[in-house]
């Protein structure tokens, strides 16, 4: 079947000036799909051909009598296209209102329209409202799919599908598949975000699937198909994740795509097509929640942000230009803060010193609500602060940035005209709990006797006695029934993680490395003169060999949980591709429930944390002991009620036989 397409030609009125030409497609014409900007016509062929996307039967001519403007004159091209892809066919036009690069506030589409390019700096909000009518839910399937290896600056292609039947992937791709159940009237949403691959300009993020009446898919056999043409990167290990939505925020399934990309055109023939798809638990869908999904690419970082809460929704696109900067800014002005509080005047009481405190901190975390939402996500969060209780934190893998201290504050007006600091404004005080997606989520965790560990270093080098450990080490004891990892070695460690555990809680000093980066807890032999002495730490990087993904060599396990009580190993460095930190290589290794530290804390604040923690644990889930620990910690100290961060369903409970 052959396409009609439109083309149109833009040229400034400077002869130097290059032209540019946007592609539009549609079916019939005039019916809007997408638009794709190039510099020259030549270049539009050039990627429709060099993409493989579709064949040209028919060459392209621009028109002799385009008009020169000294804004932008438009002219009709005419062309043929064999084979069209179906991510190009329209579902329904957009408003008009898109083509200025304008958002309506309020779609009259059941989920949002897609964003913009990725070069486009702006940020974009819009509102989707609640359905009106109850959905007719039918059964569905989903899958994903692309090459297991691509060669660095080469374009692969992500082919999302969605079917009545069920789907056969084909042979030696990365590709995962799923089945979920759809409201049939409406569409289905499926974004796009990677690491390591960055989408070609102009591709939506986000395209639509369809199993209405008269859509693309009207029988049984039939396949809608959506494709996203990508850049290939950075070399190594990528992922791309595929989400897919219909009503809300919370998707109805995840699909994980791992692939490599080489230097040179020969391909590692030891890359397996590898994949998993987790359906979210339908529960989750009536907590508030923030989502965070992100693409990164040749050290740039963008995200997607969207806030739930009730049926009412808002979202909002920012690209985050220098994100690493951002995240040293944080930390930076976190430590400042820390060292300034002993140099608090003498005279001055626990209350007033608490309050200086928490000025500042509040000051942090209005800065970053600034920096990552737009104001409408602003705002929205502003006028339901009073509902965000039990927040869902869910993300394709952005966990540098510490969410627990962003604070809701009143975006019409400056924070210094409230010389209050309402601490439930912080998410963190609000029980948020992350949710990586394609990681396990359980609602319980049973703790066996004798499958619980712990490892509380008892330190001999100068400068790293804890006073407190002992205690917690104790505690641990006796409510867990856990015994210790003897002996507290590296090698241990790497042997009790291919024995198996139930939970395992570490209470001792961690340190972030930048170069290489990697993250480590550091043991009892550990010293400062002599850092790199084996058997003295262990690293992320032997975890995850300790510990392999999850995704790679899929493994049946009950839940578990770690606890780590240590500085610094609650947040992980996305900033490179596929090295990641302690969470996000337990998280992959199949651990359930996570609760890290993102800054360094006071050794008897961490001691009584851990203990508020576990005591609230006996009679209450995941996300109410997170609470509770944070709001008494914050009662105890100024700050460290917030360093700590909990991956974990937020009703999981943990039951101790």
């Amino acid at each position: 079947m052959k396409f009609k397409g439109q083309a149109s030609v833009a040229r400034p009125q400077s002869e130097s000036a290059k032209e540019s030409v946007f592609v539009v497609w549609g079916v019939p014409p005039g019916s809007l799909v997408q638009v794709v900007d190039f510099p020259t016509a030549d270049a539009l062929l050039s990627w429709m051909q060099g993409s493989g996307l579709l064949e040209i039967s028919d060459t392209i001519s621009t028109s002799a009598d385009v008009g020169h403007r000294s804004d932008i004159a438009r002219g009709d091209v005419a062309f043929e296209a064999e084979g069209l892809p179906d991510a190009f066919v329209p579902a329904a036009s957009p408003p008009e209102s898109e083509l200025d690069g304008e958002v309506p506030s309020e779609p009259t589409q059941s989920a949002p329209p897609p964003p913009q390019a990725d070069d486009e700096p702006s940020a974009e909000t819009s509102m989707r409202p609640a359905p009106t009518e109850p959905p007719s839910d039918a059964l569905a399937h989903v899958s994903g799919e692309m090459p297991a290896t691509t060669q660095k600056g080469g374009i692969t292609v992500v082919e999302a599908r969605l079917s009545r039947t069920e789907l056969t992937p084909a042979p030696g791709r990365a590709s995962a598949t799923a089945a979920i159940q759809v409201d049939r009237d409406g569409p289905v949403w499926v974004s796009i975000a990677a690491r390591g691959y960055r989408l070609v300009e102009g591709v939506p993020r986000v395209q639509q699937l369809s199993m209405s009446a008269g859509s693309a898919i009207d029988t049984d056999s039939t396949i809608d198909t959506v494709r996203f043409p990508m850049e290939a990167v950075d070399p190594g290990t990528a992922e791309v994740t595929l989400v897919f939505r219909q009503r809300d925020e919370f998707p109805l399934a995840t699909l994980r795509l791992v692939s490599l990309i080489t230097q040179h055109e020969a391909q590692d023939e030891r890359v397996r097509a590898q994949a998993a798809a987790v359906k979210p638990e339908a529960a989750l869908r009536e907590l508030p929640t923030l989502r965070i999904d992100e693409t990164v690419a040749d050290g740039r970082s963008y995200l997607d942000v969207g806030v739930q809460v009730g049926s009412s929704h808002v979202e909002g696109r920012v690209r985050t230009v220098d994100k690493a900067g951002l995240i040293a800014n944080v930390y930076g002005r976190i430590a400042a803060l820390r060292a300034e509080r002993h140099r608090f005047p003498e005279g001055e009481d626990a209350e007033t010193k608490r309050m200086r405190a928490l000025i500042a901190l509040r000051a942090i975390g209005v800065d970053l609500s600034l920096r990552l939402f737009t104001p409408e996500v602003r705002q929205f969060l502003w006028d339901r602060v009073d509902e965000l209780d039990e927040l869902v934190i869910q993300t394709t893998g952005e966990f540098d940035i510490p969410w627990e201290i962003v604070y809701v504050s009143d975006p019409t007006r400056s924070v210094a005209d409230e010389p209050e600091v309402f601490v439930d404004h912080f998410l963190g005080m609000r029980g948020a709990t992350r949710w990586v997606y394609n990681t396990a989520l359980p609602r319980e965790v049973v703790v066996r006797r004798g499958r619980a560990k712990y490892l509380c270093p008892d330190y001999k080098g100068p400068g790293l006695a804890l006073s407190f450990t002992r205690e917690e080490a104790a505690l641990i004891k006796s409510r867990l029934h856990a015994r210790v990892v003897r002996p507290g070695t590296a090698a241990a460690m790497s042997k009790l993680m291919a024995s198996g555990f139930d939970l395992l809680h570490f209470a001792g000093h961690g340190v972030w490395s930048d170069a290489p980066p990697d993250q480590r807890l550091l043991l009892a032999r550990y010293r400062r003169d002599h850092p790199t002495a084996p058997d003295t730490s262990y690293a992320a990087s032997i975890l995850r060999q300790d510990l392999p993904d999850a995704l790679a060599s899929p493994r049946p396990s009950a839940p578990r949980m770690v606890f780590l009580n240590a500085c610094d190993v609650g947040r992980i460095d996305t900033s490179v591709v596929g090295l990641g930190g302690f969470p996000e290589a337990f998280l992959r290794g199949g651990v359930g429930v996570l609760i890290g530290c993102s800054w360094a804390v006071d050794d008897e604040i961490a001691g009584a944390f851990s203990r508020h923690f576990y005591e609230a644990l006996e009679s209450s889930d995941i996300g109410t002991a997170m609470k509770t620990a944070r709001s008494q910690a914050l009662v105890d100290d100024d700050l460290s009620a917030l360093a700590y961060v909990a991956y974990a369903h937020p009703h999981a409970r943990v039951t101790i036989t």
